[in-house]
């Protein structure tokens, strides 16, 4: 979807990049605020979800506006003539009527709906999970958790391919494309991408209202905390804790204690900076990895977002259940599930090489390769000279791009820049064009047309460069998406059980503000910069307008370096970060992780008795750390009081 936005409103890759990122800047933004508010035991957490779902479908509407404010495409797209007149008589200036910054201001739009995307989700996300684990069993909250964010994977498989199929669609639903000779194959192809979103906007009205009217809490919610929170144990603990979380919860000026409490846990950091890494190269991979599918492979927009969706995302979600099935299956402890994390990172890391296979590049003629037709192939003129002996009197106009890919298996700029006189349409009606000067000798096929043999030596769309590679892409895409998200319930739920239960929704708060911060805000934008150092052809913009226009084509070699640079980073990072939570991680009764390994075994408790265990001696931890600092304070506000 991004490759068409791209091309639709002339956006560079790293400002598509900023557009996914601005997803997270909103989510980021009111995380604290949501977690720490919705978070207290009085607050109504089905309403701030069902209020967050109604603001992301305002966002989807507010995304979709672009489409619907930017002047129609029939007049770029009407039928003009890009063939070489001998003699220099071409016709209009193509940059007539162009502004001096015309599409540039409408990424503010994206900017804004992408914003609200991620301010509503914020409730989603912080107080839907604790909510979940607060109406079901601690043996049972694994599974529920592989559900919800299986579900999390799922929704984006449906949308790439409510995607795939939208893009199919011109963006100009009542443009005659087949009399334009325009097909989903072309480099000027622009989908319907604003379809989604609409739908989107629409779907998410009907899942607010039944959202909106559930309880504040559900059946058997408080039976099950007393269960998780005591076990049968000593009341006074709970009941102490309790009264000291309505504190904490409900008064600002002790969020400061809450947040040293937490920040003094390394091995919910260590956790949390994995999490990050983790999330930083998937938001990077979502947004454009099927634009890296799509220019490897010669694809269509629609093809790549297809297979991303239809595979891949899956496989995600696949592993995502997995992650919790086997933490219930298996009884997992704390340094069980950061164990399965390592194990998962590393194995992923491996899978991640296969972007060191790099398909061949697309050849465009007067850009990287020289004219086929002249004496020396390679270098007559300078690469960046898109005229030639052939074109140098059709008065060919840079400002006018129409790829077309000639009989040489090279690409040229536009039918004129080939040297093609004569121009016609194919049974499909995709632009086939005959008496091409540049392309003397070469020839697709023979054709009649008007009663007359004609040789087509141009077709109006993008060269197949023959790469080999797809279905092992594929099965490594899809391997790496699997073990990708294998450790996500594990880290969670890891997560969960290694601060307070007072705490959670805190934690979750603060953790997924680090998340953004230093994964999903960074990475697509550092994922978009990528691409644009390797691309190879930018749409040259008219001379009043201030911005360049956007890449039309890249260098597969360095793409896939980058791509596999991204990959083995993220992985060596999360890797070092969840090794740091399994040293640092210390029971309840002192015992460290890597202990079990000298033959002393961890407990074997069931589930819900090991988190009992974790949150108990946790709430003691955090109960005597409050209890000095508020000590402290106390002392600080009345100096004399400390006096004997």
């Amino acid at each position: 979807m991004a490759p068409s936005i791209e091309r639709r409103f002339q956006l560079h890759s790293i400002e598509s990049g900023m557009v996914a990122s601005f997803y997270d800047v909103g989510y980021f933004t009111f995380a604290f605020p949501v977690s720490f508010y919705g978070g207290s035991r009085l607050a109504q957490k089905p309403q701030w979800i069902g209020i967050g779902v109604l603001v992301m479908g305002l966002g989807s509407l507010v995304f979709s506006l672009p489409h619907f404010l930017a002047p129609s495409m029939m007049s770029s797209m009407s039928e003009t003539d890009t063939l070489c007149h001998v003699g220099g008589l071409h016709g209009e200036n193509p940059c007539q009527g162009a502004t001096e910054t015309f599409f540039s201001s409408y990424k503010y739009i994206f900017y804004f709906g992408q914003f609200l995307h991620g301010v509503g989700a914020t409730p989603l996300y912080t107080l839907g999970v604790t909510l979940l684990d607060d109406t079901v069993s601690s043996e049972n909250s694994p599974v529920y958790l592989g559900i919800f964010y299986a579900m999390a994977v799922v929704g984006p498989a449906v949308g790439f391919f409510i995607g795939g199929e939208s893009l199919k669609q011109h963006t100009e639903l009542t443009l005659k494309v087949a009399e334009l000779g325009l097909s989903p194959g072309s480099n000027l192809w622009v989908g319907a991408w604003w379809i989604g979103f609409l739908i989107a906007s629409i779907v998410a009205v009907f899942v607010a209202i039944p959202i909106l009217m559930f309880p504040r809490k559900l059946p058997g919610a408080d039976r099950l905390r007393k269960e998780k929170m005591a076990a049968g144990r000593t009341e006074f603990v709970v009941d102490s804790m309790e009264n000291t979380a309505d504190r904490l919860e409900t008064k600002i000026t002790d969020f400061p204690c809450h947040l040293l409490v937490l920040l003094r846990n390394p091995t919910f950091v260590a956790l949390t900076m994995a999490a990050a890494c983790e999330s930083g190269l998937m938001a990077g991979l979502a947004v454009f990895l099927p634009k890296f599918i799509e220019n490897q492979f010669s694809l269509q927009a629609s093809m790549a977002a297809l297979l991303v969706g239809s595979l891949t995302v899956p496989a995600g979600g696949g592993g995502t259940f997995l992650g919790g099935y086997l933490i219930r299956k298996l009884k997992l402890n704390i340094c069980g599930m950061i164990r399965m994390c390592l194990v998962a990172a590393f194995a992923s890391a491996l899978f991640s090489f296969v972007f060191i296979l790099d398909c061949p590049n697309v050849e465009m003629a007067g850009k990287t390769v020289g004219y086929s037709n002249t004496n020396n192939i390679t270098h007559r003129l300078p690469l960046w000279n898109l005229t030639s002996e052939c074109n140098s009197n059709c008065a060919c106009s840079e400002y006018r791009y129409e790829p077309v890919c000639g009989a040489d298996g090279f690409m040229y700029y536009s039918p004129c820049h080939a040297g093609c006189l004569v121009e016609r349409r194919d049974k499909s009606f995709v632009k086939v064009f005959m008496d091409c000067r540049c392309l003397t000798g070469f020839t697709f096929k023979t054709r009649n047309y008007a009663g007359r043999q004609w040789n087509v030596q141009a077709v109006g769309k993008t060269c197949d460069n023959h790469c080999k590679y797809l279905n092992i892409y594929i099965l490594f895409c899809i391997g790496f998406a699997y073990l990708t998200l294998l450790d996500s319930v594990p880290s969670m739920s890891a997560t969960l059980r290694s601060v307070p239960e007072s705490q959670r929704s805190l934690a979750l708060g603060l953790q997924i503000m680090y998340v953004k911060l230093f994964g999903t805000i960074p990475a697509p934008v550092i994922f978009g910069r990528f691409f644009d150092k390797t691309c190879r052809l930018w749409q040259k913009a008219c001379p009043m307008q201030q911005s360049q226009g956007n890449c039309r084509f890249y260098d597969n070699y360095w793409m896939s370096r980058y791509m596999l640079l991204a990959a083995l980073t993220g992985k060596t990072m999360t890797f070092v970060y969840y090794g740091m939570a399994y040293y640092n991680y210390k029971s309840p009764d002192g015992q460290l992780c890597y202990d079990t390994e000298k033959g002393k075994p961890c407990p074997s408790e069931e589930v819900e008795d090991v988190a009992a265990d974790e949150m108990l001696g946790g709430e003691d931890d955090v109960a005597d750390e409050f209890a000095t600092l508020e000590k402290g304070r106390k002392r600080r506000r009345n100096p004399a009081s400390g006096k004997g």
